[in-house]
Order: structure tokens, then sequence, then C-alpha cells
């Protein structure tokens, strides 16, 4: 399965509940699929380098997160489906990393 990386920016004023919550409905969605969560981080809050308008809102100030996991291609549709919907997450992004874990530990070889 490959490997990826979701960078989450959600509004400044959520509470610990409300980022475990995001955080535990996007893992699950991972696990249903039999993926494999490897990584969560929270960076904390921070300025945006410009504003950003969503849900009729401006917002200058965001929370961080990233997710590590493996997962098929196919449920990367669901994932975004359910990040674009959350009315708390202000911009959200998945890249690939590659194919798999050894495939990346060769690379920095």
């Amino acid at each position: 399965m490959p490997l990826y990386e979701a960078l989450l920016i959600t509004r400044n004023n959520l509470e610990i509940a409300a980022l475990s919550s995001i955080l535990k409905q996007t893992c699950t969605q991972i696990w249903k699929q039999q993926g494999v969560v490897r990584k969560v981080a929270n960076y904390g809050p921070f300025t945006l380098p410009h504003k950003i308008k969503k849900n009729q809102m401006i917002f200058t100030h965001g929370q961080k997160l990233t997710l590590h996991f493996d997962s098929n291609p196919f449920t990367l549709a669901d994932i975004r489906n359910q990040l674009k919907a959350d009315p708390r997450i202000i911009r959200f992004g998945i890249v690939k990393l590659g194919d798999n874990l050894p495939s990346l530990v060769q690379d920095i070889k």
C-alpha cells in the first residue's frame, strides 16, 4: 500500500476534543479500508500566510495537523470527501510519499 501524508489546517479556536474528533474520524476511515496510521502530529496554532475564505468566513490563523498513513488509493476519495465536508477544516492536502515504506528507506540510502 502506498504511503501518504495528509496536512490539515483547522480553525484556530478548536478545543482538543474537536481536534481529536477530526483525527478519530479520519483514522477510522483509513482503518475501515485496512490502512495503517503511522504518525499523527499537531504543530499547534500559527498565522496563515494569507487570508483564507471558507464557509463565508475569513481566517487569518489556524492549527496545523499532519497524518502519515498507508492506504489503498481508493480510500483517498472517501477521505477527501469527508475532509471537504467538515466545516472545522479550513484547508487540507494529501500527498503520496512513496509506494511503500521500504522503497522510501532505500531512497534515503
